[in-house]
């Protein structure tokens, strides 16, 4: 009974550890200016797997993104104040570059538009971008915009939950949800313990 009880506590701990390992954790990592004298007032506030923007802010996060053919960009975004532009993507330096960014959001049109589909009062809306079929190759940051040079400083966006992957290891297309399967586990352990007996 103990060994099943702690082949259960290892594989819920496993389970729950993968669960949000490829989302990008913004209290682990630095938020930096990005676009120059685009990021002018306002603030970023990293929040877990929630990184919340207002008024005008350009923001990255450094790292290696390969984005090939098949890679995929998910996130969740939440606004309650429109702003000009909302919008993220891959760039190699720290200057803006309107072909990498996919806006979802805003009242000017900026980029690529084929995303802008988020109107306040939507709540959290789940976005996938298939960015491998706009653009390829190595990148060493991911950007963050939300734009209001009118000085609109309630302006605001919130991207959460964000993953860079392939169709095969994104971690919100899981089959099975993460709390689902401890339970399917544990209901497999507790079948296991009675054939034991």
């Amino acid at each position: 009974m103990k060994k099943i009880a702690s082949i259960f506590a290892v594989l819920t701990t496993l389970c729950t550890f993968s669960a949000s390992a490829a989302y990008i954790d913004f209290d682990s990592v630095t938020v930096d200016s990005y676009g120059g004298g685009q990021d002018k007032i306002g603030t970023a506030t990293a929040s877990g797997t929630t990184l919340s923007l207002t008024g005008n802010v350009w923001k990255s996060v450094s790292g290696t993104f390969d984005v090939t053919s098949d890679t995929l960009l998910k996130f969740e975004f939440f606004s309650d104040v429109e702003g000009e532009i909302s919008g993220i993507g891959f760039n190699d330096n720290a200057g803006i570059t309107g072909t990498r960014t996919f806006q979802i959001a805003g009242t000017q049109n900026y980029g690529n538009n084929t995303f802008d589909t988020y109107n306040v009062g939507d709540g959290w809306s789940a976005f996938t971008i298939d960015v491998g079929n706009f653009y390829t190759g190595s990148f060493d940051r991911i950007f963050f915009v939300m734009d209001d040079d009118s000085g609109n400083l309630a302006s605001n966006g919130a991207f959460r939950n964000v993953e860079v992957c392939s169709a095969n290891d994104c971690m919100t297309t899981s089959a099975i949800p993460e709390p689902a399967m401890a339970g399917l586990i544990a209901l497999g352990l507790l079948g296991l313990r009675r054939r034991l007996k």
